[in-house]
């Protein structure tokens, strides 16, 4: 299990809310702990968590969606962490 440090910022003029994890594009046998989603991101705030990947001894990468919401839109980004090697 390796752990990623993920640090949500918000510059934007409107909260973030529902920030958590989405999709996952995963080869076989590969798992995450996923970190607690996050209610409400203030403007100016930041927030740091730790997800947990078992990428189970392959050297493939991890896609995965982060999902949020502002002012009740959805909105998502695609992150890719490559596997350590």
């Amino acid at each position: 299990m390796v752990s990623v440090e993920l640090q949500f910022s918000n510059s934007s003029k409107e909260a973030l809310t529902n920030i958590r994890l989405g999709k996952k594009f995963f080869s076989p046998g590969m798992s995450t702990h996923d970190f607690e989603p996050v209610a409400t991101l203030d403007v100016g705030k930041t927030y740091t968590c730790t997800l947990g990947v078992d990428f189970n001894d392959t050297t493939q990468g991890a896609k995965m969606e982060i999902l949020w919401s502002v002012d009740n839109v959805p909105r998502n980004c695609q992150v890719d962490r490559k596997s350590v090697v």
